[in-house]
């Protein structure tokens, strides 16, 4: 009998597994398989049902191997390596050798045990409860290790069910089969195949024990609750997952860190359905903006998605973070990035039919519903950067209010019956008769992206400030103040809505910030204009919106000071460059390191345009193979081979003509970008002649230093040359002034 759902045919689930030996343990019901020993007409096999057998080593190591189940109620499971490496043919070899009775042993040979499908599960089962000579009951039954997991009597368990050989049921006593039937779901953890390209979908049997781990020196590893759901942040063993693709599922920690999010009990089958739906028809999706599902089972009655593990939320990085990081290159163009990502995310969301081929007949719109800060995450591993070049990213998840619609329907859902956040909702949630659709998400984003700005700006005491702002001057409701970005109206006749005016003079606040750059002005224009509009046909369409925040983008790309410089507007012509000669960036970065006597043609070389310029540092500035990326500044060790790329690219709108962009590309950490123009070298007999063209008070300190630099003792401001220098300075100083001790008063 098949007990699966209706609803999984529909859905194309395949439970794809390792082999067929775990497959069973995850697949739906089938058939109970009855034992030919059952069979009335099977002649009785001749063979003795020993009581104890084997060594008990191999039995002691696949103990010693098992690991804790988080979610396993006290269970263990053995992982699938440690398995293979214990139970191999000479280990089977020692454990049958060992036995009394050489009839088993030669009834089967070990290269049966291994053959396919195979008795290497069975085997270690027997050992762990010392019974590896009854081997030979189920070598001559042919129940394999494909027809895991035995019970005694059929409708036992939710899972593929095959009975006990006759005879062992008759010949062991009661312990043993109880011991059998526990320590076989040890080795029936299942194996989940992650694959990128593929979403699998298992009904894992209620014995089963999940192959799960909690990280031991985590101190957050209880479960995140939310409104439909709870997460858990778990380490799935290795050897029980499937070609997952690092890059996609690469985690925090750099091991195999996974996110378990199980739905309320209360969730139906057809809630599980719909979210696991969205995932699918997202799938087409190039961006990666989107949280990728990678796989979902059914457990004890409960539907669960395994996605990949995130740092936090977008609310936990505001919080954490503090102060704001540094505006360098690097973080500026990191937030023009998220932006732009958030956006590509929404707009595949938004028309899925341009981004998955398998869609139904017809145009298709969707909504995603909730994109506010707790449900966009960070995805962050190890080897990124606090905010810079490698400063994770952030994705668009939870789609659990996410609907998609036709054109003709779409009037079917109102904005008033959906479920919400309440401080980012539109206005449309209490006023009006709009329905739900994409310009939902477009005020709720613009929510978002105001709180981003506040917070790259001013950190998270601003965001806080905003906060409390927002709430002390509601007057929607009297007696109650709630959080939200507008108020309501009560008309003659109608409801309507305006954006709070502390929205507005917050937006200008920003903008007069000192941090808030020419780029900051613009992304704040865009969302005041564009996105927080009280009527929804008058708020900018995804399209456009991505439109404007690519264009912004390519600002950054191409005019250092866009996103550098604050309180400069865009003609603002202290911002022509009217350089006419212009230096290596190398040298004029650090002078003492590139030398006349290093780096000649650093230090002598001037070239007319910025063109000539690149050309120079990629032949004079590349950096070395076996250079340390880890010293004091990492950037005068030469070109990296992301800015190469940068600096070779002759694509139209992607090339770097301008001193303020190579600068940026150079040196993306500094905030301060000083002019590229040349400064011809001044040798030292120049100095030196005007040096000595001075007062008599520095020739006296000059000619004082000179020759008696090794008869004075040192200061007490340290040792070496430079101490030296300044105590014999101080000296003549004091003599020429008439100080009569060097840290005495003046006699005059």
């Amino acid at each position: 009998m098949d007990n699966s759902p209706p609803w999984i045919p529909d859905m194309n689930i395949t439970a794809s597994v390792e082999d067929a030996t775990v497959a069973e343990t995850v697949t739906d019901c089938q058939t109970p398989v009855e034992c030919p020993a059952m069979d009335r007409n099977t002649p009785t096999i001749k063979t003795t049902v020993h009581r104890r057998g084997g060594t008990g080593t191999m039995g002691n190591e696949l103990r010693a191997a098992a690991r804790l189940s988080t979610f396993g109620d006290g269970k263990k499971f053995i992982p699938l390596d440690k398995f293979r490496q214990i139970v191999s043919p000479e280990s089977v070899q020692r454990e049958l050798d060992s036995g009394r009775d050489t009839e088993a042993n030669s009834f089967k040979t070990v290269q049966d045990i291994f053959a396919n499908p195979g008795y290497t599960k069975i085997f270690a089962i027997l050992s762990l409860i010392n019974q590896v000579q009854d081997i030979a009951v189920f070598l001559q039954a042919e129940l394999t290790d494909d027809d895991l997991p035995f019970h005694r009597t059929f409708g036992q368990s939710s899972g593929r069910t095959a009975l006990f050989p006759d005879l062992l049921v008759r010949g062991w006593p009661e312990p043993i089969l109880q011991a059998f039937e526990k320590y076989q779901w040890m080795l029936l953890a299942p194996v989940f195949d992650l694959s990128p390209h593929k979403l699998s979908h298992y009904k894992i049997d209620d014995d089963a024990c999940l192959p799960f781990m909690l990280d031991a020196n985590d101190r957050n590893s209880a479960p995140r609750e939310g409104g439909f759901s709870e997460v858990w942040k778990v380490i799935i063993d290795r050897s029980h997952v499937k070609s997952y693709n690092r890059d996609e599922v690469a985690q925090a920690q750099g091991v195999n860190t996974y996110a378990i999010k199980r739905l309320h009990p209360e969730a139906s089958a057809d809630s599980f359905i719909a979210e696991r739906k969205v995932f699918e028809w997202l799938s087409g999706s190039s961006t990666q903006h989107l949280i990728r599902l990678l796989a979902t089972y059914e457990h004890k009655g409960r539907y669960h998605f395994i996605l990949p593990w995130a740092n936090g939320t977008l609310f936990d990085m505001w919080e954490n973070t503090s102060p704001p990081p540094t505006i360098t290159a690097s973080s500026a163009l990191w937030f023009a990035d998220q932006v732009q990502g958030l956006v590509e995310g929404l707009l595949a969301i938004h028309r899925p039919r341009t981004v998955h081929d398998k869609m139904e007949k017809g145009e298709f719109y969707g909504r995603h519903g909730d994109i506010t800060p707790t449900n966009i995450l960070w995805l962050k591993d190890r080897h990124d950067d606090a905010f810079g070049t490698h400063g994770g990213r952030l994705v668009i998840s939870d789609f659990g209010l996410t609907e998609f619609y036709q054109k003709d329907t779409m009037r079917g859902t109102k904005a008033q019956t959906v479920a919400y956040t309440a401080t980012y909702r539109p206005p449309e949630c209490d006023i009006g008769d709009q329905p739900a659709t994409g310009s939902y998400d477009i005020w709720v984003l613009g929510c978002v992206l105001l709180e981003f700005v506040t917070w790259y700006v001013g950190g998270w005491d601003s965001l806080l400030e905003f906060e409390n702002l927002r709430v002390q001057n509601d007057t929607d409701v009297e007696g109650l103040k709630e959080d939200k970005f507008f108020v309501t109206v009560q008309g003659k006749s109608i409801r309507t809505a305006r954006v709070k005016q502390d929205i507005i003079e917050w937006s200008d606040r920003i903008r007069d910030h000192t941090r808030c750059t020419r780029y900051m002005d613009d992304m704040i224009s865009m969302i005041m204009s564009g996105m927080l509009q009280v009527d929804p046909r008058d708020r900018i369409t995804t399209e456009d919106l991505l439109r404007d925040v690519r264009e912004m983008r390519e600002k950054c790309n191409h005019d250092a000071l866009y996103f550098s410089q604050a309180g400069l507007p865009p003609d603002d012509p202290t911002l022509t460059d009217s350089v006419t000669a212009y230096t290596c960036p190398f040298r004029k970065r650090n002078p003492l390191k590139f030398s006349v006597t290093d780096h000649t043609t650093c230090a002598l070389s001037s070239y007319p345009d910025i063109p000539q310029v690149k050309k120079h540092v990629l032949s004079a500035h590349m950096r070395p193979n076996d250079a340390d990326p880890h010293t004091a500044d990492e950037f005068e060790l030469g070109v990296s081979a992301e800015a190469c790329d940068k600096l070779r690219n002759r694509k139209t709108g992607h090339q770097i003509l301008e001193w303020n962009t190579l600068w940026a590309v150079l040196f993306p950490n500094d905030t301060v970008i000083p002019t590229g123009e040349y400064e011809p070298v001044i040798e030292d007999h120049e100095v030196h002649r005007k040096f000595l063209k001075g007062s008599g008070l520095f020739r006296a300190l000059f000619r004082t230093i000179e020759s008696t630099r090794e008869n004075t003792a040192r200061s007490d401001i340290g040792s070496g040359p430079i101490a030296d220098d300044w105590h014999i300075a101080r000296a003549v100083i004091s003599q020429q002034l008439g100080f009569r001790t060097l840290t005495g008063s003046s006699s005059q």
